[in-house]
């Protein structure tokens, strides 16, 4: 069953209500803390955010339109079911497009980025020794260790299609949260930061692909998965 309860919402700053409701949404749904099917009510957030309803709607339109979010007449707008299709048509998609950028990052040979690296995924091996204490946390790291590589490889619209991406893919992921092994086996990080000490280029997306892959076989095998699953 889908979740009902909404996430830990950062009330509104200084800045436009808009962005910043846009923002602590996307952020939301790319760390899994929305679940497929889940329905985002337009009173709840607004409370959650201490703002008026026209900020939060043209945010969950903004979502609508990047296809993180569905919406159907008089209904909430919600997060897309899970799907074996859907799973293997973004797997299919991020392998291409994070290997390229993962590619293109590692021939520019960039001075301290295997270190940088090395410092974040240390940190991820703390928050797995945590278990389900540390899935949260684990999640935003995971999430800093991929983009410190994406967004160094020099091409800011292959990083925004990236990012679209890990938005509809995010609360896949949320269905691992029942099998805690799985936010523990980031083996393929080590060999990434191998491969960018030595500027490997070919090693680096070959481990990149398998770290996407093994988190996809992984969200297919979960019983979460095969409940929410239509096909």
């Amino acid at each position: 069953m889908p979740a009902t309860t909404l996430p830990s919402l950062k009330p509104r700053q200084t800045n436009s209500d808009l962005e910043h409701v846009y923002e602590e949404l996307k952020r939301s749904i790319m760390m899994a803390e929305f679940s497929p099917g889940q329905k985002l009510k337009l009173e709840e957030l607004a409370n959650a955010f201490g703002t008026s309803h026209m900020p939060v709607r043209e945010a969950l339109n903004r979502l609508v339109m990047a296809r993180a979010l569905e919406s159907a007449p008089r209904r909430s707008m919600f997060i897309p079911d899970a799907s074996v299709e859907r799973l293997r048509n973004l797997l299919s998609l991020r392998t291409d497009l994070e290997g390229k950028a993962v590619g293109m990052t590692v021939a520019q040979r960039l001075p301290n980025l295997a270190d940088i690296l090395a410092q974040i995924n240390a940190r991820m091996d703390l928050e797995a020794a945590r278990g389900a204490l540390g899935t949260k946390t684990y999640l935003q790291l995971n999430h800093r260790f991929h983009f410190t590589l994406y967004e160094r490889c020099g091409n800011p619209e292959l990083v925004n299609l990236i990012e679209l991406l890990w938005m509809r893919y995010g609360p896949l992921l949320s269905l691992l949260k029942t099998t805690p092994i799985s936010f523990s086996g980031h083996r393929h990080h080590a060999e990434i930061i191998d491969a960018v000490r030595e500027s490997d280029k070919d090693s680096a997306v070959k481990s990149l692909v398998a770290d996407l892959e093994e988190a996809g076989n992984a969200i297919a095998s979960a019983d979460a998965f095969r409940l929410s699953a239509r096909t």
